[in-house]
């Protein structure tokens, strides 16, 4: 006779194979058409459960060209500023990139205009969050988002190996939101 532990083991081990077989079918590339249908089937759980793996633009055919960031200078009441940084991919180690991959698919996400419902709310939480210099809390005036970006050229036979992440001494940027306490989230 099946006792209660072994029963609740073969669930757990039920769920973990499933699990298991469910991101690999979302995270590798398509290889038919069965394989897509099977992917767009499972869109929708894997979408509202948080599980879905987007697409990993990393690799062949077509690499990411282009290194992100994003800024914000915080103005207080009281006159001062800071400035606050989104981690700079280049600048980050290894370990770093691996521990905080979703955190900058964050902030690569939250510069472009499809996701301007989230900048009202990232400024806010930023208006909670970082202090001012003086370490005393004073309430914020007004924050502006700034993105910054600098591409990635591809690399030619006759050049010399580049540093990780490209040239990124010469990056664009564009202030693309201002918030302050009476906008909240407003578009401005």
């Amino acid at each position: 006779m099946v006792n209660l532990q072994q029963l609740r083991r073969f669930g757990a081990n039920v769920v973990i194979v499933t699990f298991v077989i469910v991101i690999a079918i979302d995270a590798v590339p398509s290889t038919c058409t069965a394989h897509q249908r099977l992917k767009n089937a499972l869109d929708p759980a894997l979408d509202a459960s948080g599980l879905w793996q987007e697409s990993w633009r990393l690799f062949a055919p077509e690499p990411d060209s282009i290194n992100t960031r994003v800024s914000a200078r915080i103005q207080f009441v009281d006159g001062t500023e800071v400035q606050w940084e989104s981690p700079d991919w280049p600048e980050m180690s290894s370990w770093q990139k691996f521990t905080h991959f979703r955190h900058m698919e964050y902030f690569d996400k939250l510069r472009n205009d499809e996701s301007s419902a989230a900048w009202g709310p990232f400024a806010a939480y930023l208006a909670r969050t970082v202090p001012a210099e003086s370490g005393i809390t004073t309430a914020v005036a007004k924050i502006e988002l700034t993105r910054h970006w600098v591409l990635v050229n591809e690399p030619q036979a006759d050049q010399p190996l580049m540093k990780i992440g490209g040239d990124s001494s010469h990056w664009d940027s564009w202030m693309f939101y201002t918030w302050t306490p009476a906008s909240e989230g407003a578009v401005q």
